[in-house]
């Protein structure tokens, strides 16, 4: 019996928070979304500078936040990625993307990176 290739329940969970983070750059996402991300506005080009990456008090919860993760993974994928002309598009190219090798692999312990 062969098996379907199908992406792992952790590599959906981090594609549909890449796709949020698409919609929340756009104004694509309903406005309690969006308010939870903090868009930077600077007059200087850094390299990945879309949003503001919050600090964390606690790794338990703060570093597997959506308001945290969001804005890394953005941070982390290609820039043709992030420049996508339509949410189509960039759903086309996030499935391309391999999720594992984008983070840390410090991350064992939680249950949204815990396979």
């Amino acid at each position: 019996m062969q098996r379907a290739k199908q992406p792992t329940l952790h590599t959906q969970r981090l594609q549909a928070i890449a796709i949020i983070m698409y919609r929340v750059k756009n104004g694509l996402a309903p406005p309690y979304i969006a308010e939870l991300f903090v868009v930077t506005n600077s007059q200087y080009h850094l390299r990945n500078s879309d949003f503001t990456i919050p600090r964390f008090r606690t790794v338990a919860h703060g570093k597997h936040s959506l308001t945290y993760l969001g804005p890394v993974i953005w941070s982390k994928l290609d820039k043709s990625i992030r420049s996508s002309e339509s949410l189509h598009t960039f759903k086309k190219r996030i499935k391309l993307v391999d999720f594992t090798s984008l983070l840390d692999s410090t991350c064992e312990d939680c249950s949204l990176c815990n396979n």
